[in-house]
């Protein structure tokens, strides 16, 4: 079976894929990240609202994923994930390590 779009949401701007690897089928989500990129680098400069601090964002790709693998509700891993990708982060914008 060659690759196959099996859905795109233009709204998350996030396409699913099909395609079969080492013999089993696999959906691959993949998401054009730049978006909310820009969002965050926006939201950064914006106060702080004083019931919560901005932290940053996450693609619905990468939630998907964590929900998958099981380390959704894992505050560890998230601030892995961060340090892992700062451009998504509201501090990296902002310069600070706060």
């Amino acid at each position: 079976m060659k690759n196959a779009i099996v859905a795109f949401d233009q709204y998350e701007r996030r396409g699913t894929f099909m395609h079969k690897q080492d013999g089993i089928m696999r959906l691959e989500s993949r998401q054009d990240a730049e978006p909310i990129l820009e969002f965050v680098k926006q939201r950064a400069d914006m106060p702080d609202d004083r019931d919560f601090k901005y932290i940053g964002e996450i693609p619905k790709a990468t939630l998907d994923q964590a929900l998958i693998e099981g380390w959704a509700d894992d505050t560890k891993a998230w601030r892995k994930w961060f340090a892992e990708n700062p451009k998504f982060s509201a501090k990296w914008h902002r310069g600070t390590q706060s």
